[in-house]
């Protein structure tokens, strides 16, 4: 998805917002089943999705519920009643601010969270191994304001979904 990892750093508000993602997503599937990837016509794709990943592989089996053959969301929650304020309570913070040396050069539209607590809250639940949380910390990424702002919109039901879902979430 463009804005994390390696990818290019467009408007952080504008451009990265939750249904370019499902877009993008959604046309790739579409290549990858045509053979314009590598020449092969893949006919099974599985979406693994973690946090912002695993509401876009949501709202894809909801706005296109052909394009996946099966889902694993992990480190997401529909309940919105605490997972929208994680971002906004403070939890989240420029990147550039937080690590300096390793994410000084990208717009304060990129945000992510300063303390594992701050990890924990949106991505965790219940009984896991805490070495996970230690682990995904070190790696962690940022979000943008715009997934931030538009994701709440995708978390929906997807009726017209056929394919196994697998919740991984801790207890």
């Amino acid at each position: 998805m463009a804005g994390v990892g390696n990818s290019s750093f467009p408007d952080g508000l504008r451009e990265t917002q939750t249904q370019v993602y499902v877009e993008t997503v959604h046309q790739v599937v579409q290549q990858l089943r045509d053979g314009q990837v590598g020449g092969v016509k893949w006919n099974k794709i599985a979406v693994v999705g973690f946090s912002i990943g695993g509401i876009v592989a949501n709202s894809i089996s909801a706005q296109y519920p052909s394009d996946l053959n099966a889902i694993l969301f992990q480190g997401i929650s529909w309940d919105t009643t605490w997972v929208f304020p994680a971002f906004i309570s403070g939890l989240q913070a420029p990147a550039a601010q937080i690590d300096p040396e390793r994410w000084g050069s990208i717009s304060p539209l990129y945000e992510t969270q300063s303390t594992r607590e701050g990890r924990e809250t949106p991505n965790f639940y219940g009984s896991f191994d805490r070495g996970i949380l230690e682990t995904d910390f070190y790696y962690r990424d940022f979000d943008t304001i715009g997934a931030a702002i538009s994701f709440t919109y995708h978390l929906v039901d997807a009726p017209e979904y056929r394919g196994p879902v697998f919740l991984g979430i801790g207890e």
